[in-house]
């Protein structure tokens, strides 16, 4: 078991400038992590840097940082890393301490139902009962898992993760009862979709899940992930590199579901465009409104929103907010509302941590 509360190094946020020099660990690796999004420039980004609203934060690592969320516990933030590398802020994004995972395995995704808080990696799957606090770790050899969702059904209760290549694994959670289960007893089981194609994204509900992968393969489960069959109302050759309820994006094409219902209830309908303006949209979270990130064409990142779709829209409109960022963005949280302020956060290449913050009038 790991404890994560045994920080070792601790990282005040301020507006100095603090410089790095530019390191090739930060880089991605050839081997499939599931996240084949594009790498910038690669320069170090220093901390006060402004890209429009979007303020450049001290990460206190060069560590490539691939997935970001708010925690169920308050004002907590975690976000993970190559390397093993973790961060976690219990004040708002305000100061983060760099944790031991004890482990140097990639960190490529997170996902979190209650208490219960689920870290992807290569060959790894950290899972923790306490919002955080302790991990249990399981080796997982030979899958580097991309993406992770929750299933519930009437029969069983569980996580599915996107593994590499067309890999899904399934582990079901002893006796069902999401609250109170040993770790060290949940077993992660293989199962496959139709086409062999790399799995970049994942997105469960109750009963059924969708993954999204290379050459724009869309599959579909209503069974809790135990079988899959090719959802053909998507038509791309594009691959999808992220996606959230309803919405999926990836190398210069967005896929919307075309009914306001919601996902998964409405997975008859959906529309594809194409932008050209974003040859990748790596990274992306929705609620009324979704914030994507993405490679512009002249290969820097960029930041921007769009609305969800609603029927009579031709075409979603990007906004961006921020642009020319010299590093590749892998994950974007959710905008979380706090008594002062709201706050989102993006993480990226060389250890780039980016924040927006917006006063709450009251």
């Amino acid at each position: 078991m790991i404890n994560l509360n045994a920080c070792f190094h601790k990282v005040a946020i301020s507006l100095l400038a603090l410089s790095f020099v530019q390191s090739s660990c930060g880089k991605k690796e050839s081997k499939d992590d599931g996240k084949n999004a594009p790498v910038a420039s690669g320069r170090q980004i220093s901390a006060g840097e402004n890209f429009g609203g979007w303020k450049a934060l001290s990460s206190g690592t060069n560590k490539t940082l691939r997935a970001i969320t708010r925690l169920p516990k308050g004002d907590q933030f975690l976000a993970v890393g190559d390397g093993g590398t973790a961060l976690f802020s219990k004040d708002g994004a305000k100061t983060w301490a760099v944790l031991n995972t004890k482990t140097t395995k990639n960190l490529t995704s997170i996902h979190w139902v209650n208490e219960v808080v689920v870290i992807g990696g290569e060959e790894i799957i950290l899972l923790s009962q306490d919002g955080g606090e302790t991990w249990n770790t399981t080796p997982l050899p030979g899958s580097t898992i991309a993406s992770i969702g929750y299933f519930s059904s009437e029969e069983e209760k569980g996580f599915i993760a996107a593994g590499s290549g067309a890999e899904l694994l399934r582990g079901v959670i002893p006796g069902g009862n999401l609250n109170s289960f040993d770790a060290t007893q949940l077993k992660w089981n293989k199962t496959q979709v139709p086409e062999e194609f790399r799995l970049n994204a994942i997105v469960a509900s109750f009963r059924e899940v969708i993954v999204f992968g290379e050459n724009g393969h869309v599959s579909l489960s209503r069974d809790a992930g135990k079988t899959f069959t090719k959802l053909s109302q998507i038509s791309t050759k594009k691959s999808f590199l992220a996606a959230t309820d309803g919405i999926a994006v990836g190398d210069g094409v967005i896929s919307i579901e075309a009914d306001t219902t919601g996902f998964p209830a409405g997975t008859q309908r959906w529309s594809t465009f194409e932008s050209s303006e974003f040859p990748k949209m790596s990274a992306l979270v929705c609620l009324s409104d979704c914030t994507f990130a993405g490679q512009g064409a002249d290969g820097a990142s960029s930041i921007g929103t769009f609305k969800r779709y609603f029927p009579g829209v031709s075409k979603p409109e990007l906004k961006v907010e921020a642009s020319n960022i010299p590093a590749a963005i892998f994950g974007i949280s959710r905008v979380a509302n706090f008594q002062s302020e709201s706050v989102q956060l993006a993480v990226g290449e060389n250890g780039t941590l980016l924040v927006k913050r917006i006063p709450i009038v009251r």
